[in-house]
């Protein structure tokens, strides 16, 4: 036994091996922290790319809106409703969608009623629909005590409210945006398609 405590011992207390083991566990530690860095750096990077793609889908249906804003008023100006499907790389497939009451976060091309440029990835789903109100300042003739009967306050016309979606859809990514549109009745241009 005594011989086995000495042997233990004298292995113990042996340096001519230490700075290879702290050689070693300095590689594990720097193998640890390199793969940490590595994993972070490709986590950064991917949520990089996820920003990228959103932003690109975002801005996307951005510019769909005012495209659908357009492409609405063309309609509204065309009474009967537009001649061709075709306008420009714009599909249209309600001729006559500025009649539209209502209008749905379109999902696909059979949902929109219009997309461009063509139902393939990337594209954007477009929709629209209005209600008649009066706008701010019209009034109905009204009595109102010394005024006498007839006479209100200024005319200012009417409106159509349009709630009009635009859907980007991307490779990976989609975004949606709904904004509301006013059109005063009677500004209308003239039918160009």
């Amino acid at each position: 036994m005594k011989f086995y405590k000495k042997t233990l011992l004298s292995i113990l207390n042996n340096e001519d091996g230490s700075p290879v083991v702290v050689v070693l566990l300095l590689m594990v530690l720097l193998t640890v922290i390199g793969i940490a860095v590595i994993n972070t750096s490709s986590i950064d990077q991917e949520m990089s790319g996820q920003h990228r793609r959103h932003k690109v889908a975002f801005y996307g249906a951005d510019g769909g809106t005012q495209v659908a804003c357009e492409v609405l008023e063309q309609n509204i100006a065309c009474i009967t409703g537009f001649s061709t499907a075709v306008i420009g790389s714009v599909t249209v497939n309600d001729l006559n969608f500025w009649l539209n009451t209502s209008a749905v976060e379109p999902t696909s091309a059979a949902t929109s009623d219009f997309y461009y440029p063509t139902i393939s990835s990337p594209h954007t789903l477009l929709t629209a629909g209005g209600n008649t109100v009066f706008a701010e300042g019209s009034a109905i003739q009204q009595n109102a005590g010394y005024e006498s009967k007839g006479r209100g306050s200024a005319g200012g016309g009417g409106l159509i409210m349009y709630d009009v979606f635009s859907r980007r859809i991307e490779t990976s990514e989609e975004s949606t945006i709904h904004v509301r549109w006013r059109h005063a009745i009677g500004q209308q241009g003239s039918c160009n398609y």
